[in-house]
């Protein structure tokens, strides 16, 4: 009892110290009731503050979001607009793809109403693109479906399943086969039709329908290798009763076995190595099929090759092999080493290659039978053209900002000829651009570039790059005009030649031009002598007795004879032609303008100059050609009128003064210039020369 007591107490305790918290806590809640009041005015002014704010923003990035989409919608328009300009098929489905799926993204997201409609010759190009080789075969009549029949049987048992003749890297075995039974069968479906079937004749040779009946099997396991249909083709010639009017022996439509997952599920499309062996081998196939004379309008195994899908891969698959060669031609240690079997000695070697290279490649697409997709290989070829230019422009010194050095030696063998102001550098990028160029104008007579041109639709797309294509182009330039590019890039180069050694010869003529001791020395006595028919005293190199060289243009002359000695066996003949010429005639103007204009001659000096031109300038333009003087022919002038008699000379100044007085006829003024041998200086030119004497 006395424990139920003491428990019975504490209860009680407990109970009136719960009963006190409770009416402790039921006094603050009228406290706490108003400081929550107090915070929820506080939190309703926010709020009306924030709810406006947030609306606002949720509107605006709707606006934004619609604006985005109106932006891509407008750029895919754009590009339909380009797609017709360029007649480019795939541009347009890609343009039509996008713009199908941002229509409908805009209409999700968008309140209003919105529609747009497609020009009409957007259909057209898309049911053109979209009708193919393989869309159209033709039927096979029932007695070739008879006698194709075995043959397909075989052809599915041995190439179709886990047979050991299946597999995917040896197209060569099913192509070989088909081959086989073309050229075994071949002699008698003619027999058969000249013999038993001469009245009526069929619509198609015996020999053709059965070719293409054989093409049927390729095509169909081309296909399936590729990944394009998901299933295996069945037997269709096992059933001859089937109606012929059925699309390639009464077949079901492809559409409803094409392969969801397309090329990415085929281990032969993922792999550049199969792939790539499969195309060589369909190409090889095709120049059998040209062999056994069959039609090129018929069926054959590469309009697998000319599906978007598969065309797409492979022009990618044969442009990235094509630069990567490319490459490799361009970083050989001597890459720009002149082949030594090639018909000219000064043609690098990387040229050579590079050209085989892209003609390769033309005589893989001109196996095509689709106009477009020899266009799109062309372009391959146009990428790589531009990317050699590229390449080997970034080797010449002068767009690099280096200066040339010019040396009296060939460096050729030297071991540092990678350096590229050396001339044994940049004089074989010129050559091989030249050589590039002369190839270029060879293929203006292939018959696979002229019928290319020819077509109204692929020149409008050659003659338009594509924007949408990231084209290695050093250049902004049409496409169309690749011989242009090239020849502006080697005249840019040979002006840059001839710039630079004139500079040069400038620059070590410099004490040469103003040599006034030279000039203007006294000569000797004794040395001059009277002639008697001039009346006075001669001052010609032979009668004052000089036999050498100004010492002070040695070094003009040892700069120029060494340069072009050097460029003579580098350079190409003809780029080398483009080099003397120009130099030779502003080599003229320099000495006519900057020493012989602008300094007084004695007997002596006007000998000494003479000597120096007509003597050592007249030889080494000699050297190039049989009229040196075409190109020298002022200062040839020049000297004859200095060296003139006394006599003669004054005679001629007096006439010439009177001639050029205001009021006397020109005419007469030119013919003692004319009997002098005065051929390019005019009359005032001629009188300021006779000035010039002392």
């Amino acid at each position: 009892l006395e424990n139920e007591d003491a428990l019975l107490t504490k209860i009680v305790k407990d109970a009136t110290s719960l009963a006190a918290e409770i009416e402790k806590s039921c006094g603050s809640v009228p406290c706490i009731l108003d400081s929550l009041n107090v915070e929820v005015e506080r939190y309703s002014e926010v709020l009306d503050f924030v709810t406006p704010l947030v609306l606002k923003i949720d509107d605006m990035e709707k606006k934004l979001r619609a604006l985005e989409i109106q932006e891509t919608l407008s750029r895919y328009r754009s590009e339909v607009d380009a797609a017709r300009v360029l007649g480019n098929a795939d541009m347009a489905l890609d343009a039509f793809t996008h713009l199908s799926r941002h229509l409908g993204a805009y209409n999700d997201c968008s309140s209003g109403d919105f529609h747009s409609h497609l020009p009409p010759y957007y259909y057209a190009m898309l049911a053109s693109f979209i009708k193919g080789a393989l869309t159209g075969r033709r039927a096979i009549s029932l007695a070739m479906r008879i006698i194709l029949e075995k043959l397909e049987k075989r052809f599915l048992f041995n190439f179709y399943g886990s047979r050991l003749t299946n597999m995917i890297e040896k197209p060569e075995w099913y192509l070989t086969e088909v081959q086989t039974w073309m050229v075994l069968n071949d002699q008698w479906l003619t027999w058969i039709q000249d013999e038993h079937l001469r009245c009526p004749l069929p619509s198609t040779p015996l020999r053709v329908e059965f070719m293409r009946g054989l093409i049927g099997f390729v095509v169909d396991k081309m296909k399936f290798d590729l990944g394009l249909i998901a299933k295996p083709p069945k037997s269709y010639c096992s059933d001859p009763l089937l109606p012929a009017n059925k699309p390639q022996f009464g077949r079901v439509d492809e559409a409803s076995k094409e392969n969801p997952y397309g090329l990415d599920s085929s281990p032969l499309a993922t792999d550049p190595d199969l792939f790539g062996h499969l195309i060589d081998e369909v190409l090889n196939f095709e120049n059998r099929l040209d062999g056994l004379c069959y039609p090129v309008h018929e069926l054959r195994p590469v309009d697998v090759l000319t599906r978007l899908d598969v065309l797409h891969r492979w022009l990618c698959l044969e442009s990235e092999i094509a630069h990567r060669r490319m490459q490799d031609l361009l970083t050989k240690t001597q890459t720009l080493v002149p082949e030594k079997s090639s018909d000219s000695p000064t043609t690098p070697q990387c040229a050579e290659d590079f050209v085989a290279l892209v003609y390769a490649i033309s005589r893989r697409g001109v196996q095509l039978r689709d106009a477009k997709a020899r266009a799109y290989f062309f372009r391959v070829q146009q990428s790589l053209l531009f990317t050699f230019l590229s390449t080997l422009s970034d080797r010449l010194p002068w767009l690099r900002g280096e200066k040339t050095k010019w040396e009296t030696t060939p460096s050729a063998n030297r071991s540092d000829s990678a350096v590229t102001s050396d001339p044994a550098v940049w004089t074989a990028v010129l050559n091989a651009l030249f050589f590039v160029c002369e190839t270029m104008q060879d293929w203006t007579n292939d018959q696979y570039f002229v019928e290319l041109w020819e077509d109204r639709d692929i020149r409008k797309l050659l003659e338009h790059p594509d924007p949408w294509i990231d084209e290695p182009s050093p250049f902004e330039e049409d496409s169309s005009k690749m011989f242009e590019v090239y020849e502006r890039q080697i005249r840019q180069g040979l002006e840059a030649v001839v710039s630079s050694l004139y500079r040069s010869l400038c620059e070590v003529s410099r004490d040469y031009r103003s040599d006034v001791s030279q000039w203007q020395r006294i000569p000797e006595l004794g040395i001059g002598k009277f002639t008697g028919s001039g009346g006075g005293l001669s001052s010609t190199a032979a009668d004052l007795a000089i036999s050498s060289l100004s010492g002070k243009a040695t070094d003009m002359f040892m700069l120029l004879t060494g340069s072009l000695s050097t460029l003579a066996k580098l350079l190409h003949p003809s780029l080398f032609v483009r080099v003397w010429k120009p130099l030779f005639s502003r080599l003229n103007q320099y000495l006519y303008s900057q020493v012989i204009r602008r300094n007084h001659f004695t007997a002596a000096g006007a000998a000494q100059l003479h000597y120096d031109i007509v003597q050592c300038l007249r030889a080494v333009v000699l050297t190039y050609t049989e009229r040196p003087e075409e190109y020298i022919s002022e200062s040839l002038d020049a000297c004859k009128l200095l060296t003139l008699p006394m006599g003669v000379a004054a005679l001629l100044k007096e006439e010439l003064k009177d001639t050029l007085t205001p009021g006397s006829q020109a005419s007469s003024g030119l013919m003692p210039l004319i009997e002098l041998g005065i051929s390019r200086l005019s009359p005032d030119e001629v009188y300021e020369i006779l000035l010039l004497r002392l």
